[in-house]
């Protein structure tokens, strides 16, 4: 077993715990959702945490990415459900906050989610040339970042 799978083992529970306090604290906006329900929600995820590792250490299939896509598009969206969640709590702390504004909160969460997964799956390439007056060659420097490279980004 890898040690990238090993650290999803080890690390989905914490995750799970937390989706699950995200996921109750979202549905109490709304009257909230049993807690039955949201344990059931919170398995689905880390199913879908888990389960791509195990195959995607054999061999890549398009299913196990496609999973490991929709579980880390949920982590990278929860993260700003979560300060969405804190800023709506705490406005709502000292005002009374319309359902209207509620939702039109959260519904921003996926439009930016969206435009941030897409931005950050264009590779963007920069070319940059600088004049030094003491160097007599060409010198190339490459500098790469945040490349992601695994079972998600083949090329």
């Amino acid at each position: 077993m890898s040690f990238r799978t090993r650290r999803v083992i080890l690390s989905t529970p914490f995750l799970m715990l937390y989706e699950f306090f995200l996921m109750k604290y979202l549905f109490l906006l709304f009257g909230g959702l049993e807690d039955v329900y949201l344990i059931l929600l919170t398995i689905l995820f880390g199913v879908f945490k888990i389960v791509p590792m195990f195959f995607e250490e054999k061999k890549s299939r398009p299913i196990t990415r496609f999973l490991e896509h929709i579980s880390s598009f949920w982590i990278f969206m929860s993260l700003f459900v979560l300060f969405d969640l804190i800023l709506i709590y705490a406005i709502g702390a000292f005002v009374k906050l319309p359902i209207y504004v509620i939702v039109l909160l959260l519904l921003l969460v996926p439009l930016i989610t969206i435009y941030s997964y897409w931005h950050a799956h264009k590779i963007i390439i920069h070319e940059k040339t600088i004049e030094l007056d003491n160097i007599n060659q060409d010198i190339d420097i490459v500098h790469l970042s945040d490349v992601h490279f695994g079972s998600i980004r083949h090329k």
